[in-house]
């Protein structure tokens, strides 16, 4: 399943699931109803309508997530940026007079 479906093909999707699941479930009960549910057919059906109730499962919950973002208030404007300070200046003080503050005496 691609995470950058729109909400229109997760809708599309879910439908299709819904009604795989439905039709596996009449299937299922069938089955149930004549008390054939011991054979390896039946556990294979089960695993298979479980394993589309996952994907179902999954697909409302990225449905979810489409819908909390899109209902989620769009952050506020950035503020202008400050002007910058002006650079430093430095002042030479020290500029060409030697060090000689540890110099041996």
């Amino acid at each position: 399943m691609q995470a950058d479906l729109s909400l229109s093909d997760l809708r599309a999707r879910r439908a299709e699931l819904n009604a795989r699941l439905s039709k596996g479930l009449d299937a299922l009960r069938a089955k149930e109803e004549t008390h054939d549910t011991g054979g390896e057919e039946y556990e294979r059906w089960l695993q298979g309508w479980l394993s589309l109730l996952c994907e179902y499962e999954g697909v409302c919950d990225q449905i979810a997530v489409c819908r909390a973002q899109a209902a989620r208030p769009a952050p506020p404007p950035m503020p202008a940026p400050a002007a910058a300070p002006a650079p430093t200046m430095q002042l030479g003080l020290f500029a060409g007079a030697a060090c000689n503050a540890y110099a041996g005496r």
